[in-house]
Protein backbone atom coordinates (compact mmCIF):
# COMPACT_ATOMS: atom_id res chain seq x y z
CA UNK A 1 0.00 0.00 0.00
CA UNK A 2 2.92 2.61 0.84
CA UNK A 3 4.53 2.01 -2.67
CA UNK A 4 1.25 2.48 -4.51
CA UNK A 5 0.61 5.83 -2.36
CA UNK A 6 4.58 6.87 -3.33
CA UNK A 7 3.56 6.06 -6.90
CA UNK A 8 -0.01 7.89 -6.68
CA UNK A 9 2.50 11.07 -5.42
CA UNK A 10 5.01 10.74 -8.61
CA UNK A 11 2.01 10.57 -11.05
CA UNK A 12 0.44 13.62 -9.47
CA UNK A 13 3.69 15.55 -9.17
CA UNK A 14 4.28 14.43 -13.17
CA UNK A 15 1.12 15.61 -14.26
CA UNK A 16 1.23 19.01 -11.93
CA UNK A 17 4.59 19.85 -14.07
CA UNK A 18 2.98 19.02 -17.64
CA UNK A 19 -0.07 21.42 -16.62
CA UNK A 20 2.66 24.57 -15.73
CA UNK A 21 4.14 23.54 -18.86
CA UNK A 22 1.05 23.66 -20.78
CA UNK A 23 -0.29 26.19 -18.97
CA UNK A 24 2.14 28.67 -20.66
CA UNK A 25 2.11 27.37 -23.73
CA UNK A 26 5.40 25.65 -23.87
CA UNK A 27 5.71 21.82 -25.40
CA UNK A 28 8.70 19.91 -25.06
CA UNK A 29 9.67 16.19 -26.45
CA UNK A 30 12.22 13.99 -28.51
CA UNK A 31 11.70 13.18 -32.00
CA UNK A 32 13.35 11.66 -35.00
CA UNK A 33 12.88 13.32 -38.75
CA UNK A 34 11.88 10.44 -41.04
CA UNK A 35 12.99 12.20 -43.45
CA UNK A 36 16.90 12.49 -42.32
CA UNK A 37 16.90 9.77 -39.86
CA UNK A 38 21.06 10.55 -39.05
CA UNK A 39 19.96 13.73 -37.66
CA UNK A 40 19.62 11.40 -34.55
CA UNK A 41 16.84 11.67 -31.97
CA UNK A 42 16.01 15.52 -31.26
CA UNK A 43 15.01 17.16 -27.81
CA UNK A 44 12.49 20.31 -29.13
CA UNK A 45 11.49 23.17 -26.75
CA UNK A 46 8.45 25.19 -28.13
CA UNK A 47 6.85 28.26 -26.94
CA UNK A 48 4.66 31.36 -28.70
CA UNK A 49 8.01 33.09 -29.85
CA UNK A 50 9.81 30.10 -31.36
CA UNK A 51 11.45 26.66 -30.68
CA UNK A 52 15.09 25.03 -29.70
CA UNK A 53 16.15 22.22 -31.15
CA UNK A 54 18.92 20.04 -29.49
CA UNK A 55 20.82 16.96 -31.47
CA UNK A 56 23.87 15.17 -32.35
CA UNK A 57 23.97 13.68 -35.65
CA UNK A 58 25.28 10.10 -36.50
CA UNK A 59 26.03 11.08 -40.20
CA UNK A 60 26.54 14.66 -41.82
CA UNK A 61 23.96 16.18 -43.28
CA UNK A 62 23.80 19.64 -44.80
CA UNK A 63 25.85 21.61 -42.19
CA UNK A 64 25.75 19.38 -39.40
CA UNK A 65 29.37 17.18 -38.56
CA UNK A 66 28.27 13.56 -37.30
CA UNK A 67 28.82 13.36 -34.05
CA UNK A 68 28.89 16.81 -32.95
CA UNK A 69 26.13 18.42 -30.64
CA UNK A 70 23.74 20.99 -32.01
CA UNK A 71 21.94 23.43 -30.88
CA UNK A 72 19.17 25.55 -32.99
CA UNK A 73 17.03 28.33 -32.23
CA UNK A 74 14.08 29.18 -33.79
CA UNK A 75 11.83 32.37 -33.74
CA UNK A 76 9.14 33.41 -35.56
CA UNK A 77 9.63 37.18 -35.53
CA UNK A 78 13.18 38.75 -35.36
CA UNK A 79 13.99 42.37 -35.21
CA UNK A 80 17.26 42.20 -37.32
CA UNK A 81 17.37 39.42 -39.99
CA UNK A 82 21.09 39.94 -41.00
CA UNK A 83 21.58 38.49 -37.65
CA UNK A 84 19.50 35.17 -38.27
CA UNK A 85 19.34 32.36 -41.00
CA UNK A 86 16.42 32.08 -43.36
CA UNK A 87 13.35 32.66 -43.35
CA UNK A 88 12.81 28.75 -43.40
CA UNK A 89 9.02 26.94 -44.17
CA UNK A 90 8.26 25.01 -40.83
CA UNK A 91 6.92 21.95 -42.48
CA UNK A 92 4.00 19.24 -41.29
CA UNK A 93 6.43 16.52 -39.63
CA UNK A 94 7.83 15.55 -36.93
CA UNK A 95 9.08 17.16 -34.79
CA UNK A 96 8.58 20.65 -36.90
CA UNK A 97 5.28 19.85 -36.27
CA UNK A 98 4.89 19.46 -32.51
CA UNK A 99 6.48 22.54 -31.28
CA UNK A 100 2.71 24.36 -32.23
CA UNK A 101 4.09 26.52 -35.99
CA UNK A 102 3.17 24.35 -38.80
CA UNK A 103 3.01 26.36 -42.17
CA UNK A 104 4.72 29.66 -40.16
CA UNK A 105 7.92 31.15 -41.37
CA UNK A 106 11.12 30.98 -38.88
CA UNK A 107 14.65 32.67 -38.67
CA UNK A 108 17.02 30.53 -36.86
CA UNK A 109 20.53 30.10 -35.69
CA UNK A 110 22.49 27.66 -35.50
CA UNK A 111 25.57 26.34 -32.68
CA UNK A 112 28.04 23.77 -32.96
CA UNK A 113 28.11 23.02 -28.95
CA UNK A 114 31.42 20.52 -29.72
CA UNK A 115 33.39 22.94 -31.05
CA UNK A 116 31.40 26.18 -29.51
CA UNK A 117 31.16 28.33 -33.15
CA UNK A 118 28.09 29.37 -34.67
CA UNK A 119 27.36 27.64 -37.87
CA UNK A 120 24.40 30.03 -39.40
CA UNK A 121 24.74 33.12 -39.59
Amino acid sequence: MKKLAVLFAGFALLISVSTVLAGNGAVQGEAGDLSYPGLGIIRYLGNKPGYHFWFTPKENIGPYVAGHSYHNVYKLEVGDTSEWCGPVNIPNRAPYNLVGHTGKTAYYKIWDKTTDTLVCP
